[in-house]
């Protein structure tokens, strides 16, 4: 079963679609619960927003705690606020972070490539490239028969 935290400004309006998250206290109380009852996070973040950094090291810690790395998506290039950096608390900070989550999913190979600078084993990082119309235009192939 998934269940989805919402912890955008709409979270206020109740929906059965989603959680709701009122505040940091809430968030902590909900992912422990959650966590203790073997779920599996799978959060998002990027290099823009110490909020969303918390929130993630938060998942990551309790996701460790409780035996069930969070699977990391990581999204945004390599022009964000914070990363990629190579010295300084940030770059501890994000060290962190990737130690902490299980598999770790990012757009682009450059990307890849930037997050293993952190001492990330390549095999841990997997490219999925975001949606896009483009995507559509392809040549079907048939599958190979076992």
């Amino acid at each position: 079963m998934c269940q989805v935290l919402n912890l955008n400004e709409n979270r206020k309006r109740r929906s059965s679609e989603y959680i709701d998250v009122q505040n940091g206290f809430d968030y902590l109380r909900k992912l422990t619960r959650f966590a203790l009852s073997g779920y599996r996070f799978q959060v998002h973040v990027n290099g823009q927003s110490r909020h969303g950094y918390m929130l993630a090291l938060i998942a990551a810690i309790l996701g460790r705690l409780a035996g069930q790395p969070v699977a990391l998506s990581w999204r945004g290039g390599l022009q964000q606020k914070y990363f990629p950096r190579q010295e300084g608390w940030v770059y501890w900070a994000f060290k962190l972070l990737f130690r902490l989550a299980g598999q770790i999913s990012c757009n682009n190979e450059a990307v890849k490539h930037a997050i293993e600078q952190y001492g990330v084993a390549a095999e841990r990082v997997a490219v999925i490239p975001g949606f896009s119309k483009q995507n559509l235009a392809f040549q079907p192939r048939r599958l190979l028969e076992k």
